[in-house]
């Protein structure tokens, strides 16, 4: 057992769906303080590091040949003072490699880019979590004497990069990680894949 008790499966699936219907229908009523649009859509390849999460933002990763190709799109829908704002959005990755399954996530992620250097490079840095689920049964998560869950919970690091110039588009780096989060959702283990993409701003 986990450090905490395991949520049973009818209510993880009542909890997934409860979450991305909430991300499906929130509003983009609110305007966001960065010039670019409310909604967003974007793709990015990512490949497989057998390595914590933290051990990722310390720069240290062990690349295996598993790789995912993520779409999705999502809006602002809440500001937070000048140089932040809240933002939903929904992404489906194909798996390949050591694991091949179709994922799907629903995000809720707060974005800060009040960075002294944005008149020369416009810069934005977003931490989010929602549901995460999978369609087969992850073989990369069965590891440890754990067996896999379908349910997990989806935690994502992304760091955003434009020139003033593009208006429109952006690149970014993220991290893509799914999580029992200690045995709250399941006793499976994880995975984090590190990748890049591009952004297009509405």
């Amino acid at each position: 057992m986990g450090v905490f008790p395991r949520i049973g499966i009818p209510n993880q699936r009542r909890l997934v769906l409860s979450a991305m219907a909430l991300c499906i229908t929130a509003p983009a009523w609110v305007g966001a303080a960065d010039i670019r649009g409310n909604w967003f859509f974007h793709t990015y390849l990512a490949q497989f590091t057998d390595t914590r999460f933290l051990e990722i933002v310390q720069l240290h990763t062990d690349f295996e040949p598993s790789r995912l190709a993520a779409i999705g799109g999502g809006s602002v829908f809440a500001t937070l003072g000048s140089n932040a704002h809240l933002e939903w959005e929904v992404n489906a990755a194909h798996h390949w490699g050591m694991q091949q399954h179709i994922e799907v996530n629903g995000i809720v992620s707060a974005r800060w880019y009040g960075f002294p250097w944005q008149q020369h490079l416009r810069t934005s840095v977003a931490l989010g979590t929602g549901p995460s689920y999978a369609f087969r049964d992850p073989s990369l998560e069965e590891r440890r004497g754990r067996e896999p869950s379908r349910l997990l919970q989806f935690l994502l690091l992304d760091i955003t990069v434009a020139p003033p110039s593009w208006r429109n588009w952006s690149g970014f780096a993220r991290i893509h990680h799914r999580s029992g989060v200690f045995g709250l959702v399941a006793e499976a283990g994880g995975s984090n894949f590190i990748g890049i993409g591009v952004r297009r701003h509405h």
